[in-house]
């Protein structure tokens, strides 16, 4: 997850927007996929890893509803910077979820500090 946002600030330096939302939602998923495993839940799917991530962690209240929507929405980004053809991003759109993106994932390493 580290090396991802690293990336994701790379790319958004050079001004490649649609690879940048795809490494900052990679991000939040290897973060939210490391705590399902530490509560030994796998999942096999990127919506799967979304579902029980929200269940676990956004219902219970262990993570904010902003980082729950943050993930759905860099989710919903991805998908239409991969897969949609004409889909081009810019910086207005994309640069404010990085900052977003860092505190998740410090939210996310307190959280897996605080368990071990």
């Amino acid at each position: 997850a580290k090396e991802s946002v690293v990336e994701a600030k790379l790319l958004a330096a050079n001004g490649h927007w649609n690879t940048t939302v795809n490494r900052l939602y990679y991000t939040l998923f290897y973060a939210a996929h490391a705590l399902l495993l530490m509560i030994d839940v796998n999942t096999k799917t990127h919506s799967g890893t979304k579902s029980k991530f929200h269940e676990h962690y956004i219902l219970t209240k262990i993570l904010s509803t902003e980082s729950g929507s943050l993930y759905s929405k860099l989710f919903d980004l991805r998908q239409l910077g991969d897969y949609e053809t004409f889909k081009i991003f810019t910086k207005q759109q994309i640069e404010p979820y990085i900052l977003k993106t860092e505190l998740f994932l410090k939210s996310v390493e307190n959280l897996l500090e605080y368990e071990h």
